[in-house]
């Protein structure tokens, strides 16, 4: 995340994030220890682990709610675009199995209802208004695995993404590495990004051009491969996982790190 943060803590437990414009901060200050967000953090201090992130959704601000084991939380505040909004439900999604809960803080009901269509105009997303709860349907497939479903093993692939003028590139490799236990066979994904001017077409052809049976997704979501609070690369854990899986090798799921996924016959 670009923008300068400013944190303090409410408690041992509650830490919050600002990340402010020049104009803003003391609207953004306000809204931080308003009743709506001293509620969330009282919401969350009571969550468990497996229960859904919080996302509150005002007219100018994003709040962005998590916790940790056993009860601590942490709130992010920050203005934001339409990109911005997609791309931190994509995070929430992967961050927490696959759930979030959206709240709408907003002054205009059609406003919220423009906004949540920025999301649930794909298929494979759908959202409860009963419940608030937003997720990804497991009867559908998102963009990379749909491109994954049927396809021989391949250990490169290329994510593309469009950055306001410009077209980023991810480049994702997947390599083995040796096993410290000599039990089963271990895989890294390794990837490096880049950003091109120009169109994205233009940009297609020069890496098929390379190789004219390259793996190339087009992200759905922003947050498929950037990078917020430091979370992984959905594309890389798919990718990796696909891959292990057609070499018809058991994957470990106990393995916490999504970068490194142990698998043995």
């Amino acid at each position: 995340m670009s923008k300068k943060s400013f944190n303090f803590r409410l408690s041992d437990s509650v830490e919050l994030f600002l990340y402010p414009e020049k104009e803003n901060f003391e609207e953004l200050f306000k809204l931080a220890i308003s009743k709506d967000v001293l509620e969330e953090i009282t919401f969350l201090e009571k969550a468990h682990d497996k229960d859904p992130l919080s996302l509150l959704v005002y007219n100018q601000f994003l709040v962005w709610g998590r916790h940790f084991s056993p009860k601590n939380v942490s709130l992010d505040l920050i203005s934001y675009s339409d990109k911005f909004f997609i791309d931190w439900v994509g995070c929430s999604l992967f961050l927490k199995n696959r759930l979030v809960k959206i709240l709408n803080k907003m002054d205009s009901e059609e406003s919220f209802s423009q906004r949540l269509n920025l999301i649930t105009r794909f298929d494979w997303i759908k959202y409860d208004p009963k419940t608030n709860l937003l997720e990804e349907r497991l009867d559908q497939l998102c963009g990379i695995k749909k491109l994954l479903l049927g396809k021989k093993s391949k250990d490169e692939i290329y994510s593309i993404s469009e950055n306001g003028d410009k077209i980023k590139v991810n480049y994702l490799r997947i390599k083995e590495y040796p096993s410290d236990t000599r039990v089963g066979r271990n895989f890294i994904c390794e990837g490096n990004s880049s950003s091109y001017e120009g169109s994205k077409g233009s940009l297609l052809k020069i890496i098929l051009s390379k190789d004219n049976n390259a793996l190339i997704v087009e992200e759905p979501l922003i947050g498929c491969s950037g990078r917020n609070a430091d979370l992984p690369l959905c594309i890389s854990n798919i990718f990796l996982k696909d891959y292990v899986k057609k070499l018809n090798l058991k994957i470990d799921e106990g393995n916490k790190d999504p970068f490194k996924t142990p698998s043995e016959n």
